[in-house]
């Protein structure tokens, strides 16, 4: 998209006032058929939450990831636990699937 492009877009906010991540870009016509929206969920885990995550979904047990980071098992099964905690799920491999799915890791 161009500059040009980008100009003519407008970013609105729902009558309700503004709510986290909520937001429709609509071209300056106006009409129905060109909104699209969208809802950005903000990923609850922290940049190392992140990490360790991926590892798993690379098939790395817990006590191999301490080892690639440089910490212990209990650490690394701390920060998976607070993790699943945030996600709502108990098993890792749940935790793997939701941040795969709400784009939180690749």
């Amino acid at each position: 998209m161009s500059d040009d492009h980008l100009s003519r877009l407008h970013v609105l906010i729902g009558p309700g006032g503004p709510r986290d991540g909520d937001a429709a870009i609509i071209d300056p016509r106006g009409t129905q058929n060109v909104v699209t929206s969208f809802l950005i969920e903000k990923c609850p885990f922290s940049q190392r939450q992140v990490e360790m995550i991926q590892w798993l979904a690379n098939g790395k047990t817990a006590s191999e990831i301490g080892e690639i980071l440089g910490l212990s098992l209990w650490t690394v099964q701390k920060y998976l636990d607070r993790a699943k905690q945030a996600a709502g799920v108990r098993k890792d491999t749940a935790l793997v699937a939701t941040a795969l799915r709400n784009g939180w890791i690749a």
